[in-house]
């Protein structure tokens, strides 16, 4: 592997963490310091975006795992909310409902994820 295969690979972790936190390529590139150019061009490297997804990933694990670790204070909040007639539950119970269910979805879409790293290394050792 050369250097013009894989670009300025020492900078991989400072443009994908600058990818993960802005918005546009442009805003990633002044963020980590390299052209816009060269941000475009790591989007289409395979080894590159493979590195990228890995730290997606961690990262929405890490956003998951708070969730689910909410999930049961926001459970206990419902109830406690739907027994005291005198308290204002209508904006409570709803960021109650919505973290439970943002906590599902991330644990379902992580559940989805290993069934297929696990299909694919099956289908890999078939071969």
């Amino acid at each position: 592997m050369t250097t013009g295969q894989t670009g300025k690979r020492w900078k991989w972790p400072q443009i994908i963490q600058a990818l993960l936190t802005t918005h546009t390529h442009a805003q990633a590139a002044a963020q980590a310091g390299v052209s816009e150019r060269t941000v475009l061009r790591l989007t289409q490297n395979p080894l590159f975006m493979e590195e990228f997804s890995q730290e997606r990933t961690a990262l929405l694990r890490s956003g998951t795992n708070t969730l689910l670790l909410e999930q049961n204070e926001a459970a206990k909040t419902l109830v406690t909310l739907s027994k005291d007639s005198k308290t204002p539950v209508g904006s409570r119970i709803q960021a109650s409902v919505k973290i439970i269910e943002l906590g599902r979805e991330g644990y379902q879409s992580e559940e989805l994820e290993q069934r297929l790293l696990a299909l694919e290394r099956n289908q890999k050792e078939d071969q």
